[in-house]
């Protein structure tokens, strides 16, 4: 302590474990203020300040901004915007966390590889890493259950289609009795969450993914029902199933992170019946258009990931790559439009969606939400259309 019981600048640094500087530019900020100058100049701080300095450091750590907790403190800040700001703090943590993971899972593998390789070869090792490094967003997408729901959530609330989804998709699959039915990437169960009353008595049911986490999530949202759902950890590029064993196969939003597609259709042909049949849900090239023009006005570096995702399979191109291995083919069209209408939830949904914008905006949060709470104010309300639909074809 100093004068008086009060703390010099450095003797403050010292005891927030921040340097002199930092102490200086909160001062200079409006967020701290000394208690007392001496003559000279001197700056001392009361106990008060250094919890308030301690505070900002917690709130600094949440992800906020220093604008942000000087809106906090003139009490400016509402508990929406606060939601927010932890929200994409938590959704930028969470895709370093699960890129890690992913990194992670490479380095295991390339390991099993090099033991297997009894010629002293690396070039099995080396595709190995180059087929996981170009499948990471799926890998990424699997890791992450919480954030799967929250797309989930955000689509029933802004969506505009009277049918759900998940209800859309199912009404569009042929089951009878005693089907066996296999779903490649189940998610989080959504599909047979939303549908468990609609399950054809004796349906075998094997619901896959390629991590434990989300079958574990999976299994925890469906315990409740009495169908005998089977989970499969499951690498989709070699199935482990017997040849010609299931009547229909899911593929609900699936292919289209895979970079070898082809190789999963011929393996989805390999344990299909004959005449059983193929259901892949996909998005086309225009999918949320209107949400990346929106964000092309912040930063043209800004990238949703739907037009490199429907490039892999998407409406333009299914049939044709289906037809390698099917006939019959048939695609359904699904027309929704989400409408926002509130500045917040615009930026919850952006915060959510697969995209760069996280990293983009992560040191200029603040500036990025003016501008679409600018979009708003011009606009009243933002619509993004949606391109989504289904291709069903045939095992003949």
């Amino acid at each position: 302590m100093g004068k008086e019981g009060l703390y010099t600048t450095g003797k403050l640094a010292k005891k927030a474990g921040v340097s002199i500087r930092t102490i200086r530019y909160y001062n200079s900020m409006g967020l701290i203020k000394p208690s007392f100058i001496s003559e000279a100049g001197y700056r001392f701080y009361s106990d008060e300040e250094f919890v308030k300095v301690k505070e900002i450091l917690a709130l600094k750590y949440l992800g906020l901004s220093l604008n942000d907790i000087i809106e906090i403190q003139q009490k400016k800040f509402k508990k929406e915007s606060f939601f927010s700001s932890l929200n994409a703090q938590k959704n930028i943590i969470t895709n370093e966390i699960n890129n890690m993971k992913s990194i992670l899972n490479t380095i295991e593998t390339a390991q099993i590889a090099m033991k297997q390789d009894k010629d002293g070869q690396l070039k099995d090792t080396i595709k190995i890493i180059e087929q996981l490094e170009n499948e990471k967003e799926i890998l990424q997408r699997s890791k992450d259950t919480s954030k799967l729901l929250q797309d989930i959530e955000l689509m029933d609330k802004f969506h505009t289609n009277k049918i759900d989804w998940y209800e859309w998709v199912f009404s569009n699959i042929d089951m009878h009795e005693n089907y066996k039915v296999l779903e490649l990437g189940c998610g989080n169960g959504a599909l047979w969450q939303r549908n468990l009353n609609r399950v054809c008595e004796g349906t075998e049911i094997v619901l896959t993914e390629i991590c434990d986490e989300m079958l574990k999530e999976t299994e925890n949202n469906l315990s409740h029902s009495d169908i005998d759902f089977k989970y499969k950890k499951t690498d989709l590029n070699e199935l482990p199933f017997e040849d010609e064993h299931f009547d229909v196969v899911i593929a609900n939003h699936i292919l289209f992170f895979f970079d070898d597609v082809s190789k999963v259709i011929k393996e989805i042909r390999r344990v299909l019946k004959h005449n059983g049949k193929i259901y892949c849900t996909t998005i086309g090239e225009k999918h949320m258009i209107e949400l990346q023009e929106i964000l092309n006005g912040f930063s043209q570096r800004a990238r949703l990931n739907e037009d490199k995702l429907a490039k892999k399979f998407g409406i333009e191109n299914g049939k044709d790559i289906l037809e390698e291995c099917f006939n019959d083919i048939e695609f359904i069209s699904y027309k929704d439009e989400f409408i926002i209408d509130n500045t917040d939830e615009i930026l919850q949904y952006i915060y959510s969606i697969p995209g760069n914008i996280l990293d983009i905006v992560h040191s200029r949060k603040k500036e990025f939400e003016n501008y679409i709470q600018g979009v708003m104010e011009k606009n009243k309300k933002i619509n993004v259309r949606s391109q989504l639909g289904m291709f069903k074809a045939t095992k003949s």
